[in-house]
């Protein structure tokens, strides 16, 4: 399961060409090979194999691949990437498996709703 959250982690590593192919096809991969249902994971990845090969803009493949992963119906398959809410608490989380630094500039809390629900150790929040 934690291997579908990471697949938004791996792909943001190198900036994606106008191809998107490579990295739809990584996350197909990481679906069919890892979802926690096999069956279902197989059906998923057949309907939508090389979906990503038509795509040239980088918001498009954002959120056709975050449609499609929605299709699965499971909390955590989701496509981050750095200005989405939630990266950083999950790559901090990751860090050791990712090797990546998760550190940004920032306040160090988690929001939601409006509400302040986790100041990060070390971070400014932390110090209030």
């Amino acid at each position: 399961m934690a291997h579908l959250l990471l697949a938004a982690f791996l792909l943001l590593g190198a900036q994606p060409s106008p191809d998107f192919s490579a990295p739809g096809k990584e996350i197909m991969d990481l679906v069919r090979d890892h979802f926690m249902d096999a069956r279902k994971a197989a059906g998923w990845a057949e309907r939508h194999a090389g979906y990503a090969g038509g795509i040239r803009d980088r918001a498009a493949f954002r959120d056709e691949t975050r449609r499609i992963l929605a299709e699965l119906a499971t909390s955590h398959t989701q496509y981050y990437l750095p200005g989405d809410p939630g990266y950083y608490d999950l790559l901090a989380i990751f860090e050791s498996f990712l090797k990546r630094d998760p550190k940004t500039e920032s306040l160090g809390l988690a929001m939601a709703d409006g509400f302040i629900v986790r100041a990060f150790r070390g971070g400014p929040a932390a110090d209030r």
